[in-house]
């Protein structure tokens, strides 16, 4: 079967226009990693590319202990998985030797990780001022995020530890509220997480840490210098005391997909996570009304893509008719698996179509209003990278603004 270009437009419009539905973002790692031509010197790596820059640069007195989380974890090794077996081994060990390492050499290697990954992390907040405003992809963002008018504030989920909303939100002076009260030390506190209010506050949610947190005395806190980093556990492994603020943001994630009418759009995500993805899941089950947009960059090195592939969609989109997952050239949507296609071919349905859409066809006659679709048309959703994403919703703040 084939899915409408129009009518998922149409839907698209509708839903993010919408001043009534309550709506939120959760961006992964591609989010990061795409911000333009001019800006890709501070592009921010991908998970697994990170990993693999700082499993590769690591002293051989530490191998031992990689190898051994690597055969533990499987396909699930990553850095979030790596650090979370490492502070597991720190809390366990006492005074004794786990693959050749002592507490204090588990602690040294935990440091070496994280100020490696700050390294990383941290390039991106050398952006100028000027480059922010007019290079920086966020920024169109933020600017549609400060120009909307909603009855309940935009949420934003990410699992990436980066500063890339923050910057962008603040050069627009976008209000916006990340679970932290305070001015000197701000502290986190969850009591706030189940209250949905209507005063048009952006909501930041940074699902798996962030650069800034620490722990401290008074519990998690937001540093006034960055040269702090907390990555939350990847999976469910600590003690009750050390779980914060991981499930209360996750928590969240959750009692959002179950608030009345709401719609999640993801960008950049890849649906890797599994725990993520039970959460989603779960949630859709106990909401008649809400929806799940997977905006899934699905492009293969092969030609084809992962949705034509990939059977795991199909089992989680065909039992979750909430979740649809829209891919570059095919689509579920209300659990049918389908190739994007134009019914009437016509300059007024590409030019409406042109900010999601890019079509290969052949150019038409001006004067021929309507010409019978080629077989051979293709079309090929462009929001799939985050970066489009945002050119978009810039495109409907400055139709909006022009009306």
């Amino acid at each position: 079967m084939s899915h409408s270009v129009i009518k998922i437009s149409s839907n698209l419009n509708s839903i993010v226009s919408s001043n009534k539905k309550k709506i939120g973002f959760f961006f992964g790692a591609g989010s990061s990693m795409n911000l333009g031509e001019d800006l890709k010197e501070y592009n921010i790596p991908g998970i697994k590319e990170m990993t693999n820059n700082i499993v590769e640069s690591i002293p051989l007195e530490y191998e031992e202990t990689i190898k051994s989380i690597k055969e533990c974890e499987d396909n699930l090794f990553n850095i979030e998985s790596l650090l979370t077996n490492i502070n597991m081994r720190i809390e366990v060990i006492g005074k004794g030797v786990i693959d050749s390492l002592n507490k204090e050499k588990l602690v040294e290697f935990k440091k070496y990780i994280v100020e490696n990954l700050k390294k990383i992390l941290l390039k991106h907040t050398g952006i100028s001022n000027h480059h922010k405003e007019n290079l920086l992809p966020h920024v169109m963002f933020a600017k549609w995020l400060k120009n909307t008018k909603r009855d309940y504030g935009v949420e934003i989920f990410t699992s990436n530890y980066d500063f890339l909303f923050e910057m962008a939100m603040e050069n627009q002076k976008v209000r916006y509220f990340d679970g932290f009260f305070g001015s000197f030390q701000p502290f986190f506190d969850s009591t706030y997480f189940n209250n949905t209010s209507k005063d048009g506050t952006v909501k930041l949610w940074k699902v798996h840490g962030s650069l800034g947190w620490m722990e401290s005395e008074n519990g998690i806190v937001r540093s006034l210098s960055d040269n702090h980093l907390m990555i939350l556990p990847s999976i469910l492994k600590y003690k009750d005391s050390r779980k914060e603020p991981y499930t209360s943001l996750l928590d969240r994630l959750s009692y959002f997909i179950k608030s009345d009418d709401c719609v999640l759009i993801t960008s950049g995500y890849s649906f890797k996570d599994q725990h993520i993805n039970e959460i989603i899941l779960d949630a859709l089950k106990t909401n008649s009304n809400s929806l799940v947009i997977g905006l899934l960059y699905d492009k293969q090195s092969n030609g084809k893509t992962l949705l034509e592939e990939d059977l795991t969609f199909n089992k989680i989109c065909t039992e979750n008719t909430r979740l649809w997952i829209l891919g570059q050239k095919y689509a579920y949507i209300d659990g049918r698996f389908g190739k994007y296609e134009y019914e009437n071919v016509s300059k007024e349905n590409m030019d409406y179509t042109e900010n999601i859409f890019e079509a290969d066809y052949i150019e038409i006659d001006p004067s021929t209003p309507q010409v019978k679709p080629d077989k051979d048309l293709n079309a090929t959703l462009k929001i799939v990278d985050s970066l489009e994403l945002f050119r978009y919703l810039e495109s409907l703040r400055l139709e909006k603004n022009h009306d």
